[in-house]
């Protein structure tokens, strides 16, 4: 997907992750809890 920020969050570190992830998506269908995109992300944060 696009995603255009605005310019007052174009600093802000949580917009700019929204927009990677938005822009990582591959329309799978699989939102939220199984997303292929969030989930290894959020694995390699743990470690």
């Amino acid at each position: 997907m696009y995603l255009n920020l605005i310019d007052s969050l174009k600093k802000n570190d949580e917009a700019l992750e929204t927009q990677a992830l938005i822009q990582d998506c591959v329309h799978c269908g699989m939102c939220l809890g199984s997303c292929p995109v969030i989930i290894p992300k959020n694995k390699s944060e743990s470690k």
